[in-house]
């Protein structure tokens, strides 16, 4: 088969050499595409466009730009279109320059973090789209009472447990919790630092260490005097940031974004336990790559029991999911785990060996291969497990309705009210 992977968006321009080497410095939505040279061992043609430096390597063809007309993306071998896979949900006007070509192609919508407007699933429904991939089971089915469901498939995106194994360190010979999603309010940092004093007052040596930057996500933004964090989430907590000699009595340290996913890895095998989104609404994981490297690292994870957590996370067993909102509660997990070895290497063990599911790319290839036939046989996902209630919604036409009322809120006041009101939670 031939695939076509479409990586649009501002971070890059990627290249393959630091893609294959984890040297790229970006966030998830990046790292996943090493999958694309387990796809490529297969015997597919590979392609990636987009943001990223012409190139070849170990397979996978790199090409700058949107060459839609280019000979070389016609029909493969068997005369069947090649699979265009979209990296995220494209702007409008990327859509529709895409659509302005008479190529044809099987396109595919690869969705990641935020859910996408629900038009894309309309697409889905119309038949502009061949299939839309969710990156978990709660992704899905947050599309469930949308008509359309039925072209949505599902597939984990696994991690790079190569480079994780050529990884060698020993646990910290102090408490030592690790907070490894991106360090910003969308993901639940400020949820951990109210509950970091009464950490303190328990486990008095305990440590924190902060992986990442806020510029992860976005290279554009503004950070503070931490050269980490967000300015306004720095003014909340004075107690900490007010100079670097503060953060430290707090046993806080920044490890700052990696240039090399080793340097996270070292500090999962370094950890004591992983903290990832501690969001109890708004900002949710819909997958939570650093809570399956954490696991895979033999780290039990502190978590919101909310999103795809409880999906990817043995609540109990390889982790403790809080399930209510409260800064002691997390609190109270942190201090178990930093506090109780047997629980915390019991925990360990476990999650090593769960994670494996959703980690390794060659069952995930074989996936990928499966989904792709389905979109180009206009085939739909493996039926799922009934909701009743959700699926009787998406008879009625709820979710079509819903997403007219929501249009028409787009943009106004009421709109911006509720996203204020769910950011400061």
């Amino acid at each position: 088969m031939k695939f076509i992977f479409w990586h649009h968006d501002v971070h890059g321009p990627i290249d393959l050499e630091d893609l294959w080497r984890g040297t790229h410095g970006f966030a998830g939505s990046v790292a996943r595409m090493r999958i694309l040279f387990w796809i490529a061992a297969r015997g597919h043609q590979v392609y990636l466009v987009g943001n990223v430096r012409s190139a070849i390597f170990r397979g996978v063809v790199a090409v700058s730009g949107e060459p839609w007309s280019d000979p070389k993306f016609g029909p493969d071998a068997d005369h069947r279109p090649a699979i265009l896979v979209m990296q995220t949900a494209p702007t409008e006007e990327g859509w529709q320059r895409l659509k302005s070509h008479a190529r044809e192609f099987t396109t595919i919508l690869w969705l990641a973090g935020p859910v996408p407007h629900v038009r894309w699933i309309e697409r889905a429904k119309r038949g502009e789209l061949s299939s839309v991939v969710c990156i978990s089971e709660y992704q899905r089915d947050l599309y469930r009472i949308y008509r359309g469901f039925q072209r949505l498939e599902v597939c984990y995106l696994g991690i790079d447990l190569d480079l994780m194994a050529e990884v060698e360190a020993k646990r910290a010979a102090v408490p030592v919790a690790l907070f490894c999603s991106i360090p910003r309010r969308t993901k639940g940092l400020h949820h951990v630092l109210r509950a970091w004093p009464v950490v303190c007052r328990r486990v008095p040596d305990a440590q924190l260490w902060i992986s990442g930057s806020a510029r992860i996500h976005d290279p554009r933004v503004e950070v503070g005097r931490t050269g980490v964090l967000d300015p306004s989430l720095e003014r909340e907590f004075p107690q900490f940031f007010g100079t670097p000699q503060a953060w430290r009595s707090w046993g806080i340290e920044f490890l700052g974004a990696p240039a090399d996913l080793r340097d996270v890895y070292r500090a999962m095998k370094q950890a004591w336990v992983a903290v990832v989104n501690c969001n109890w609404m708004g900002s949710l994981e819909m997958f939570c790559r650093s809570a399956i490297e954490a696991q895979a690292a033999g780290l039990p994870v502190v978590a919101a029991a909310a999103g795809s957590l409880p999906e990817v996370v043995r609540n109990g067993t390889t982790g403790i999911l809080v399930r209510r909102k409260s800064s002691r509660k997390l609190a109270d997990a942190l201090i178990r785990l930093l506090s109780e070895p047997t629980t915390r290497s019991r925990m360990g063990k476990a999650a090593e060996s769960w994670s494996r599911e959703f980690a390794e790319y060659e069952p995930l290839v074989n996936q990928w291969e499966a989904l792709a036939i389905r979109a180009q046989l206009g085939q739909p996902a493996p039926a799922t497990s009934p909701n009743w209630s959700k699926d009787l919604l998406r008879a009625v036409g709820y979710g079509s309705m819903r997403a007219w009322a929501r249009e028409r809120l787009r943009g106004t006041l009421i709109e911006r009210q509720v996203f204020n009101f769910i950011g400061s939670r």
